[in-house]
């Protein structure tokens, strides 16, 4: 584990923000010299703590509104079962899968999937996740709405 400071929390959480501003501006707000805050941001990446730089999609604007959280249970086989890791790597292949958990409890995985509408949904479940070998059963919960969806602070 590594430990961050209060300045790095502070550039993390500009980075969160928007990913995209200027060492220049995240210092002027943070009230930090740019040097001090570029030598961080590359310790940050450089210790892990910081995986990639990525972007937010509006799945709205790209035709794919509705969320499920599909709840998946694991097929047993023959005398042993097939491994939890196993089932989370291929639901993570599918593309209408954003997130994969392998979770404790009744059920092995939970997938949040993303499509069209609860009709299309419907119909990848059926007719992908029920027919794949290491799928016994799912229960599947669509989103009325989301209240947050990406991290937008540091612990």
């Amino acid at each position: 584990m590594y430990k961050i400071d209060k300045k790095d929390r502070l550039i993390l959480e500009e980075l969160l923000k928007d990913s995209r501003q200027s060492t220049r501006d995240m210092g002027r707000k943070l009230k930090m010299p740019s040097t001090t805050v570029y030598q961080r941001i590359k310790r940050l990446v450089g210790k892990g703590v910081i995986k990639n730089f990525s972007i937010v999609v509006d799945q709205e604007k790209l035709g794919r509104p509705t969320i499920a959280i599909v709840l998946v249970k694991r097929r047993p086989q023959g005398s042993g079962k097939i491994r939890p890791e196993h089932i989370g790597q291929e639901l993570a292949k599918l593309p209408e899968v954003e997130e994969v958990f392998i979770v404790t409890g009744e059920y092995d995985a939970i997938a949040k999937v993303r499509g069209a509408n609860e009709r299309e949904v419907g119909k990848w479940v059926v007719e992908k996740l029920w027919n794949m070998p290491e799928v016994d059963r799912t229960l599947t919960f669509f989103a009325f709405y989301t209240s947050k969806e990406s991290p937008t602070s540091v612990a």
